[in-house]
Order: structure tokens, then C-alpha cells, then sequence
């Protein structure tokens, strides 16, 4: 069944968003066969449920204390299993079917790392208007050596997790080894279930709006 296209996905993604849809609603949202049902959410005939913040000491108890995210509800703790490093972005077609930005080679993030353990991440959503270096240097307590993913950590993430995502976009600091610089990589899912992933750079000027499913992927601190 053909996917929805990306821009028409991000007009019913954003009207979902504003309205306080849940995550269940917006996995149910994915796919074409669900239009009927976010139709007549815009119409105003489909039923809301507006989302349940997560508790406050649940990021407090992960380490994650940050003025501009809140903890995402059952998404506290998700598995990333090892890797042997050799997944680049830059390389992995069949995971963002529907794009790879070209500033991964053009920036040479196109290397193999060295293999990764077994990690857990934590999923946190934008609630504040913030810039990349606001999100990463918020959490409190924690350095940026401690906030970044090897590449074939994301791709393993999005390969293995992606039908439990909702449509949105998905912030991983990643780091060039040969000069220690970070960047984001920022992965798309579209109403389709269809990745897409395009790279910035840490220190850009943009400011990322909250309210518009954006979301911090984060390595949670081993104990």
C-alpha cells in the first residue's frame, strides 16, 4: 500500500499534535487505511484524549533533568542492542527509505565507529522553544560525552523501533571522532511509517519549535 506523502504526513501530524492527540492515536494514524479516522478527527467528530504528562521523578530518577524536554510516557526505557559499529547513516538506504541528507559524506560523518554494548535510551519531548546547544547543554549534571550515539546506534534504534514510533521528528547527537565536533541527526517518520533523516550542525542558529512532536533520544547513564 502506497505511503502518504511526506508534506501531506506533516499537515496531519502538526492538526493531530495541536489538538492534544495520545500516541496510541497517532500510531493508529500511520498508515492510509486510517485517513477515515483523521478526517473526521479534523472535522471534529473523532474523540481526543489529550496526553498524559510523564511524572517529573521519572526524569529526575534517570538523570535527565532539563528545563526544555519532558519524559515521553513508555518511552523511558528502550533498548539498543550492540553493535559492531560498521552501520554508518550515511549508508543505510533501507532504513530511511525516504531520504538521506547529503552533509553526512559532505561532512565526512560517513565512518565506521568502534563497537558499541548494549544501551538504553530515553525518549524526551520538546516542551520549550530551544536551540540544539540549549536542548544538549540542559541536562543537568550531564556532558555532552555522555548525550551522543555512535552511528549504528541510531540505526539500530530506527530499524528496530520504528512501528513503535509515532509520526514526528527524532533528535540524535552524533560525533565526528576525528576532531570530537557533534552534530544532530534528525530522523523523520512520516504518516506512511517511512523514515527520513538529513544531519546540522550543533552550533546552528535555528530555534526548534515545541509543540510539534519533537523529540530527544538520549543514552541513559550506565549504572
Amino acid at each position: 500500500m502506497p505511503s502518504l506523502k511526506w508534506s501531506t504526513a506533516r499537515q496531519l501530524v502538526d492538526a493531530l499534535v495541536r489538538a492534544g492527540a495520545t500516541d496510541e492515536e497517532m500510531v493508529r494514524a500511520r498508515g492510509r487505511e486510517y485517513l477515515p479516522h483523521i478526517l473526521s478527527f479534523l472535522q471534529g467528530t473523532a474523540k481526543i484524549v489529550p496526553a498524559t504528562d510523564s511524572k517529573p521523578n521519572v526524569a529526575k530518577a534517570l538523570g535527565l533533568i532539563n528545563p526544555f524536554l519532558k519524559v515521553v510516557p513508555g518511552y523511558e526505557s528502550v533498548p539498543i542492542f550492540d553493535t559492531d559499529g560498521q552501520r554508518t547513516i550515511a549508508d543505510a538506504e533501507n532504513v530511511f527509505k525516504d531520504g538521506i541528507g547529503p552533509n553526512f559524506r559532505r561532512w565526512e560523518l560517513d565512518k565506521p565507529s568502534k563497537p558499541t554494548s548494549k544501551a538504553m535510551a530515553t525518549v524526551l519531548e520538546l516542551v520549550e522553544n530551544a536551540k540544539f546547544r540549549q536542548i544538549y547543554e540542559g541536562f543537568k549534571g550531564r556532558s555532552l560525552s555522555t548525550l551522543y550515539w555512535e552511528q549504528s546506534q541510531v540505526v539500530d534504534f530506527c530499524e528496530r523501533h520504528r512501528d513503535k514510533l509515532v509520526p514526528g521528528w527524532y533528535f540524535f547527537l552524533i560525533n565526528r571522532e576525528e576532531d570530537g565536533r557533534f552534530f544532530v541527526a534528525v530522523v523523520g517518520l512520516s504518516g506512511g511509517g517511512r523514515l527520513v533523516v538529513d544531519v546540522y550542525e550543533f552550533g546552528g542558529a535555528g530555534v526548534w519549535g515545541a509543540g510539534s512532536r519533537l523529540r530527544v533520544v538520549v543514552p541513559q547513564l550506565a549504572p
